[in-house]
């Protein structure tokens, strides 16, 4: 339930400038972010995984994958299992 309501709300990307901040809706990763974000998954469906492993794992991940222009062209999860800390 937490997961499902957790995707339910708006998802905006924001950028840092001199008077704060302002919506960054012309990002390339903002696109990603409100409409699909990998070939497999919605962005709905993507934060409700996203949350879940937060709550259950402790921690959420994805893959960035980049195309041939080095832009952000999708963000494949990574179960939390799969991924090994740097400090441990």
């Amino acid at each position: 339930i937490l997961s499902e309501g957790v995707a339910m709300l708006p998802l905006k990307l924001y950028r840092k400038t001199a008077n704060g901040r302002e919506e960054a809706s012309d990002h390339p990763v903002a696109k990603l972010l409100k409409d699909a974000p990998n070939t497999s998954q919605t962005s709905f469906e993507w934060r409700e995984m996203m949350q879940g492993h937060l709550c259950l794992r402790g921690n959420a991940y994805s893959r960035i994958i980049r195309d041939r222009y080095n832009d952000v062209s999708e963000l494949q999860p990574i179960h939390p299992t799969q991924v090994r800390s740097r400090a441990s």
